[in-house]
């Protein structure tokens, strides 16, 4: 009879053991239907959905030129003289570099123009004559497509490799939002001073991809993403887009983007 009983009671523990298996799998499959079944979080009239390149595709122009009209007006004169005298260095080292690493060279002309120049002073030169160059060399077309952009309440910011703080004035007088590259500073005497040295990563290549990650909540992300870019750092960053636009693309890029069957209307603009 005991040999019974404990036959029984060893049935019924595998039979318990068995159905807490079953109820354990059934409350597995239902909290990942849950989460799946969340519903997108974003807020497509706060959240970017329009990324724009700056140098070279909203701006007919480049880092290296924006770079040397920030030192060119560069208020104190011996500061802006020493600057001046050291360029021929910079732009066969920053030349060099860019041969292997684009951010590398950035990081050079980064601490070439802005080392040692307080923040009141780049906050000056980037309202007067870089916000000056930058909206003289804006290209039409571009502006109509953000204009357009804009009218269908889509958030609209630069995605940028360049300083942030020589790019804030433009993006606000075309009420942009601006991601690029953070600049390091330090308090010197009270005072705020660019050491030169940039916060992060450099906003190019990969990063930019990452950029337009964090901008979606997840894979449930109902919001559509438009790119704008002219260049091979920026196809990563484009290929993460529903809707990407080569913009007087490089050589590299407009072989990518015809293989990828990406829109060419901005191919051969002014």
């Amino acid at each position: 009879r005991i040999r019974g009983m404990q036959a029984t009671l060893a049935r019924r523990l595998i039979q318990t053991r068995l159905t807490v298996q079953r109820l354990m799998m059934a409350l597995d499959s239902g909290i990942e239907t849950m989460e799946q079944a969340v519903p997108c979080q974003c807020d497509p009239r706060t959240t970017p959905t329009v990324f724009l390149d700056l140098d070279g595709t909203l701006v007919s122009s480049d880092m290296h030129v924006a770079a040397l009209t920030f030192v060119r007006n560069i208020p104190n004169i011996p500061q802006r003289i020493g600057k001046l005298l050291q360029l021929p260095i910079v732009i066969v080292a920053a030349g060099i570099t860019s041969l292997f690493s684009e951010a590398a060279a950035g990081r050079i002309l980064a601490f070439w123009a802005l080392r040692d120049i307080t923040v009141a002073q780049v906050e000056a030169i980037a309202e007067t004559a870089l916000l000056d160059y930058f909206s003289t060399r804006t290209r039409p077309s571009l502006l109509q497509a953000i204009e357009d952009h804009k009218s269908q309440g889509r958030v609209v910011a630069l995605l940028t490799g360049n300083m942030v703080p020589f790019v804030r004035p433009f993006a606000r007088s075309l009420g942009l939002e601006v991601i690029g590259t953070e600049a390091h500073t330090c308090q010197v005497d009270d005072i705020t001073v660019c050491t030169g040295r940039v916060m992060g990563e450099f906003c190019i290549g990969n990063v930019k991809r990452a950029v337009i990650d964090r901008h979606r909540c997840g894979e449930q992300c109902d919001l559509v993403f438009w790119g704008y870019g002219n260049g091979t750092n920026d196809i990563p960053f484009l290929s993460a887009v529903h809707y990407p636009f080569a913009v007087t693309p490089s050589s590299t890029l407009l072989k990518f983007a015809l293989k990828a069957s990406w829109n060419l209307q901005f191919q051969k603009i002014l």
